[in-house]
């Protein structure tokens, strides 16, 4: 088994380039070694959390590079803005041209070089609570009112870590960008059959 990890253009949604893992290794590990990899410089890096690493977030940051990723609950900021969910600013969303505009409500923490904001997407924390309603009404399995207590005010919640310097607005979009990485995956795990590949070496 191999682990595949993949550099994508969000803005032209074209693979830029890959390198292959053996499937035992910490995925961390292995976003250090791609970066490590190549020069990259005045690069930004959009990832996901589970790729977060001092070593990661050092590299992320050399020749000018910076990076946009989520604060994971456990960090001592996401606990910090969890005490106090005010937020201070707005900006108007699209998505896309066919999308519907939103506000978004945010508020900025500066540190080290490091901007913390937290997002609240109201349209969506709406929409999610609508959707676990009806789940409760028809009795679904796993939706309960105790869950619905617990997780409704996090619904369209985003924590967001970066060293761009962009405004609260541009650094959202550019995270939200990041919606057609998870459309290549898709397509690579389930429509390109690649459980089909095989490679064969002749002596």
């Amino acid at each position: 088994q191999v682990n595949l990890l993949i550099a994508y253009d969000t803005r032209s949604n074209i693979p830029l380039m890959y390198r292959t893992f053996r499937g035992s290794s910490v995925d961390k590990k292995s976003c250090e070694a791609l970066i490590r990899s190549r020069n990259f410089k005045n690069v930004k890096f959009i990832v996901d959390k589970g790729f977060r690493s001092p070593e990661v977030l050092k590299a992320m940051s050399a020749d000018g590079n910076s990076y946009i990723i989520p604060v994971p609950e456990s960090d001592k900021n996401f606990k910090r803005m969890k005490e106090n969910l005010e937020y201070t600013n707005e900006f108007i969303y699209k998505a896309g041209k066919k999308d519907t505009a939103r506000i978004l409500y945010y508020r900025e923490e500066y540190a080290n070089g490091k901007t913390i904001t937290i997002y609240k997407d109201v349209d969506e924390n709406n929409s999610k609570r609508k959707s676990y309603q009806q789940m409760i009404d028809l009795g679904e399995d796993g939706y309960t009112r105790e869950n619905y207590e617990k997780y409704c005010e996090w619904w369209g919640v985003y924590v967001l870590q970066d060293t761009t310097g962009q405004s609260a607005s541009a650094v959202y979009s550019d995270y939200k960008s990041r919606w057609s990485i998870e459309t290549y995956n898709n397509y690579v795990k389930n429509d390109a059959d690649f459980n089909n590949l095989k490679n064969q070496h002749h002596s």
